[in-house]
C-alpha cells in the first residue's frame, strides 16, 4: 500500500488488491474494513492506473457483503476489472456463466452512471453493512 506512488511509475497493466492479504498485513479483524477506513481511498489517490480489489459473484448474491455493494465501491474507486470470488462457481452453474457475466457488466455500467449523492449513499450503506459484521461471520468467506 505504501508503494502506490512508485507503482504508478511502473509499466504495470493492472494492480489487484487482495483483501485477505491486506487484512493480514494490516492486522484488521474485518476483511472489508479497508474499503471503509480510507485505506483503499489513500491507495487510489496515489495510484491512478488500472485497479481491482475484492471479488464478485452474481450482483444479487454475495455474503457477507452483497456483491452489489462491492460493485458500487469498485465503481466509486474507478476500478476497471474484477475477479470471481471463490463462491462464484458455487453461485453460478457452468451453463449460466455468460448470463452472470453480462449481469455483472450491466450492473457495473449502471453503477458507474450514478450521481454524487447516490455514490455517497452506497458508500454509507457499505460502511454500515461492514460495521455490522462480526469477526466470526468473516471466517471462511470467499473474498
Amino acid at each position: 500500500m505504501a508503494l502506490a506512488k512508485e507503482w504508478a511509475q511502473l509499466p504495470l497493466y493492472r494492480v489487484y488488491i487482495g483483501l485477505n492479504d491486506l487484512q493480514i498485513d494490516l492486522g484488521n479483524a474485518n476483511l472489508f474494513s479497508a474499503l471503509c477506513d480510507g485505506t483503499i481511498d489513500a491507495f487510489r489517490e496515489r495510484y491512478s492506473g488500472a485497479l481491482g480489489f475484492a471479488g464478485v459473484t452474481r450482483p444479487d448474491l454475495g455474503r457477507p457483503v452483497p456483491c452489489r455493494l462491492l460493485l458500487a465501491e469498485m465503481a466509486r474507486q474507478l476500478c476497471c476489472f474484477a475477479i470471481g470470488r471463490r463462491t462464484f462457481r458455487a453461485d453460478v452453474p457452468q451453463a449460466d456463466i455468460a448470463r452472470a457475466t453480462r449481469a455483472l457488466r450491466t450492473a457495473f455500467a449502471e453503477l458507474r452512471q450514478r450521481d454524487a449523492q447516490a455514490i455517497a449513499a452506497d458508500h454509507a450503506a457499505l460502511r454500515a453493512h461492514v460495521a455490522r459484521l462480526t469477526p466470526a461471520r468473516m471466517t471462511k468467506v470467499g473474498s
